[in-house]
């Protein structure tokens, strides 16, 4: 078989990843460590929750962000009251 023949068998698809993930593990939670599971990867932001599972086993850095409601009406209100004084002057 040479490579001509190798491309007319190729009929397309999805090309094989270079370094593909096929180890599984599994593991069970009791509901409290179910909880604090799924809070802490909301917390993360993480789109999945492999790849948040990986990055805590492996010590990677998990960003997490607060938004201050009361924080963002603060700033609202004092970027008003900025604009508010500009025209005046």
């Amino acid at each position: 078989m040479d490579g001509n023949q190798r491309k007319k068998w190729n009929k397309g698809g999805r090309k094989p990843k270079l370094n593909p993930a096929q180890n599984r593990y599994m593991f069970r939670l009791t509901d409290d460590e179910n909880a604090r599971f799924l809070a802490m990867f909301e917390k993360s932001g993480v789109n999945t929750k492999a790849k948040f599972i990986t990055s805590v086993l492996f010590g990677k850095e998990i960003k997490t962000v607060k938004v201050d409601k009361a924080t963002i009406d603060y700033y609202m209100r004092l970027t008003n009251f900025h604009s508010q004084f500009r025209s005046m002057v």
